[in-house]
């Protein structure tokens, strides 16, 4: 009997140390569900929120990201269109500046060469008439000059002519 109390006594406390592991265990594992369930609660009402926080603001990050590269793009975009129209624009005005330039300077050629001629065409024509001028003055002074010589050897053949008269004709009255 003792043996059997012995073993029933055995059994008992190990009956009861394992009753009390298990209790142990039990409010062990409720503590550990009590931490769990506050852990829960604080991640639902801490990190929760803020993860979402997170994600809104990630998101908000990521569409002004994309709104900034979009207005960036658009802004290349346009920045290499107005160049490429001045470009352009500068160009055609360089080409029409050029083609101007040599119309004027063709322009300037033929009115240059206009006034070269007209100069020569003045200059013969001052010529012209300067040798016209010359030639009636030179033509007068020689028809006075031979209506000079003219009438000064008619004078001095009349003289003659009448000293041979007198000499001859009052010789003849002698004879």
């Amino acid at each position: 009997m003792q043996m059997q109390m012995a073993l029933t006594h055995h059994s008992t406390s190990l009956q009861s140390n394992c009753l009390c592991h298990w209790r142990e265990q039990l409010v062990e594992h409720r503590h550990m569900q009590g931490l769990e369930r506050r852990a829960e609660a604080w991640f639902a009402d801490h990190i929760f929120p803020q993860c979402l926080d997170s994600w809104v603001e990630f998101t908000c990050q990521r569409r002004q990201h994309r709104e900034r590269t979009e207005i960036a793009q658009l802004h290349n975009k346009q920045h290499q269109y107005t160049w490429a129209f001045y470009t352009w624009w500068g160009r055609s005005e360089e080409r029409k500046e050029q083609r101007l330039a040599e119309r004027m300077a063709l322009l300037h050629e033929e009115r240059s060469c206009l006034m070269r001629a007209w100069d020569h065409w003045q200059r013969r024509a001052r010529q012209q008439q300067e040798e016209r001028e010359k030639q009636r003055a030179s033509d007068t002074l020689y028809r006075r000059t031979l209506v000079h010589n003219t009438l000064s050897q008619w004078k001095d053949n009349v003289t003659v002519i009448r000293d041979r008269y007198y000499t001859t004709g009052s010789s003849l009255k002698y004879q």
